[in-house]
């Protein structure tokens, strides 16, 4: 039996925390949300067209969706923070190197292939199976403190690319970012532990296998329902300027309407923590996915500005939810055995679900000259989500065993 001070207590708090400050300097905010700072320097810098650049976002999209199930089946083997020591450094190396860059379309691009597979053990996975290892009854509100990361290093690290590059060129300013994404080595070395109990790597015979996972029910149904997220979710993120905008709102006011959107996404970890703690997650996941459809419909009509941003709030309040609900679910319904190799699976699927939905929205916006068909078609899978997930039972008293441990 482990100690009462073992669990929910100030330790996991400690590494709740290092992984919300390594997340802040991780990929997800130095290369997703940061990209757009660097497109019209790029430009200027090599003489490519903002659409050739752009192009480096689908091939990352697609290296992260390959990624994520080496990412998990590494954590659950190795443990995170091996895998998190390990690539802290050769994804910060990958980001200063690009300041070497020639002035090839072909090599910028395998470049942008290269820096999510460096950046293997650095995507959220590896955090949240630490940070999950140390709680129970605040499971909930420990994810939403780690993944609170993501929207801070959302929120901060585009404006402080954006000064490197105005202060020292574009060139150094990538070497400025490796440096910090250096910074959370230290944090890692010190702060990043599993559990004691949990901190053992997988043995191969408890570990799921692939087709074990896919006759549960229960992992079909988070499966499929995050897939139908990623549907609703990713594409919609990098269109929403130009959609608030087709409302009538100036370019001003649109950028206002994604700032409201990150604050509302990292507002949305914090509230979905606390909730998931005191309700079922279907409720949780429910209330925020009604609000998003609400959210997708109201834009679909063509409203008045000041509707359509606080279409934009609600639409940053499931962004927020859906990968901490992700977490909590898979630990509350499997335990900790194979948390990397579950959350690497269904994250590569949401990425899946993300292409999809950006195939959509382009597609609405071609054939019809508008976003409403696209918001339409976002608003029913999300529709269809809340129908699937409510298909979830009730938590088990203890984790499903796989079949190898229930033998």
């Amino acid at each position: 039996m482990i100690a009462a001070d073992r669990v929910d207590g100030p330790a996991g708090w400690r590494v709740s925390i290092a992984a919300m400050l390594c997340l802040a300097v991780g990929p997800s905010a130095l290369l997703v949300a940061s990209f757009g700072t660097f497109v019209a320097p790029l430009s200027a810098e090599f003489g490519w067209s903002r659409g050739e650049i752009g192009f480096a976002v689908s091939l990352m999209a697609v290296t992260i969706m390959l990624v994520a199930p080496i990412q998990g089946l590494l954590i659950d083997r190795f443990g995170p923070r091996r895998v998190v020591l390990v690539s802290v450094p050769l994804f910060a190396l990958g980001l200063a190197a690009l300041a070497l860059l020639p002035r090839s379309l072909t090599l910028f691009y395998a470049a942008w292939v290269m820096l999510p597979i460096l950046a293997f053990g650095v995507w959220p996975a590896s955090y949240l199976k630490s940070v999950s290892s140390w709680f129970v009854a605040r499971l909930g509100l420990a994810i939403g403190v780690a993944n609170a990361g993501i929207g801070i290093g959302t929120i901060i690290m585009p404006p402080i690319a954006n000064r490197m590059i105005e202060a020292f060129g574009v060139r150094n300013a990538f070497v400025g970012m490796g440096l910090l994404a250096l910074t959370a080595l230290p944090v890692a070395l010190l702060f990043l532990r599993e559990r004691p109990a949990d901190a053992a790597p997988g043995k191969p015979a408890a570990l799921w296998g692939y087709a074990e996972m896919a006759r549960q029910k229960e992992w079909r149904t988070i499966a499929v329902g995050f897939f139908l997220l990623g549907i609703s979710g990713t594409g919609l993120l990098a269109n929403l300027v130009p959609i608030l905008a087709s409302t009538g709102a100036s370019q001003a006011t649109a950028v206002l309407g994604m700032s409201l959107f990150g604050i509302a996404a990292l507002t949305g970890r914090f509230f979905t923590g606390w909730l998931l703690d005191r309700f079922h997650a279907v409720r949780v996941a429910n209330i925020f996915a009604a609000a998003s459809a609400t959210a997708l419909l109201t834009l679909a009509a063509g409203p008045p500005v000041p509707l359509a941003m606080a279409a934009a709030v609600l639409l940053g309040l499931i962004s927020g939810a859906e990968f901490d609900i992700l977490a909590y679910v898979l630990r509350r319904y499997f335990g900790m055995r194979s948390f990397g190799k579950m959350y690497g699976a269904i994250f590569s699927l949401f990425q899946m679900g993300a292409g999809a939905g950006a195939a959509t929205i382009a597609a609405s916006v071609a054939s019809t000259g508008s976003y409403s068909v696209a918001l339409i078609v976002l608003a029913v899978a999300t529709g269809l989500f809340m129908i699937g997930f409510a298909r979830l039972g009730p938590y088990p008293a203890r984790p499903i065993p796989s079949p190898s441990e229930a033998h």
